[in-house]
C-alpha cells in the first residue's frame, strides 16, 4: 500500500510510514511491528492532459505515455489500448478480448 499526494519533495516522511504500516497492518495485523529496511520516494507528476502520443525519431517509434499523476497504473491498461503504436485514438471504440464485451 502506497501512498500519493502532491508534493515534490523526496525527503521520506516518517509519520507518512507511519500512517501506511497503520493501512496495511488493519489488513494484516503481523505488519504492526514490520521493520522498514529502507524508504523509496516517488513522484508522480501530472499534466492537465495525459500525453499519449507516437513520434518517429531517426525510423524508431516512441510513444509518449505520461502525466497520469497516482493513476498511473491504474490506467495504463487502457492508454496502451488506445496507443497510437496500436492505430488506435481515445475516441475509437475498442472490443475486448471477449467478443461480448465492448469498451469505450
Amino acid at each position: 500500500m502506497d501512498s500519493a499526494r502532491e508534493s515534490w519533495d523526496t525527503t521520506p516522511d516518517l509519520d507518512e510510514e507511519r500512517r501506511i504500516i497503520e493501512r496495511c497492518a488493519a489488513i494484516e495485523s503481523r505488519l504492526n511491528d514490520a521493520k522498514v529496511l529502507e524508504h523509496r520516494v516517488g513522484l508522480r507528476p501530472a499534466r492537465p492532459e495525459i500525453r499519449l502520443e507516437l513520434e518517429t525519431r531517426d525510423g524508431v517509434r516512441i510513444v509518449r505515455n505520461y502525466g497520469h499523476a497516482g493513476i498511473g497504473v491504474s490506467v495504463s491498461w487502457g492508454c496502451a489500448a488506445v496507443s497510437p503504436v496500436n492505430g488506435r485514438s481515445p475516441n475509437t471504440p475498442m472490443r475486448s478480448r471477449r467478443s461480448d464485451v465492448a469498451t469505450a
